[in-house]
């Protein structure tokens, strides 16, 4: 693994990850275990552990998301306490060609944003 890692809850599609990847990050994608066509090239992103996402949010997902994270904790790589929420106004603002922060800057996702960028700026 790369010394950058992204844990992804849910399934992505391809056009959705390749800039993580062009920076050297590696995606970690928990993917829905049902077949569905919101998936990536497995060439390019397998999953690390794979959850039913037709049950919802449940302890079994929360419990596996927190394994994950513990194990890379465990092996010394830094994770940071940033939470990136999905949100129909992401796409909204690719359909409208405007920044998050300029569509919607008081936003809940445009807040993590902010959030993330504040941290990696305290860190650099």
């Amino acid at each position: 693994m790369s010394a950058a890692a992204c844990l992804i809850i849910g399934n992505i599609r391809d056009g959705e990850y390749e800039g993580l990847i062009a920076e050297g990050i590696t995606p970690l994608l928990i993917a829905d275990s049902r077949k569905t066509s919101k998936i990536a090239d497995a060439k390019q992103i397998s999953p690390v552990a794979l959850y039913d996402f037709s049950r919802g949010l449940t302890a079994d997902l929360i419990q596996l998301t927190q394994q994950l994270l513990d194990e890379l904790i465990s092996e010394g790589l830094p994770v940071l306490p940033v939470y990136l929420s999905s949100s129909v106004k992401m796409r909204e603002s690719h359909q409208a060609c405007t920044p998050l922060i300029f569509l919607e800057p008081k936003h809940k996702l445009t807040q993590q944003f902010v959030e993330l960028y504040q941290l990696l700026e305290e860190r650099s």
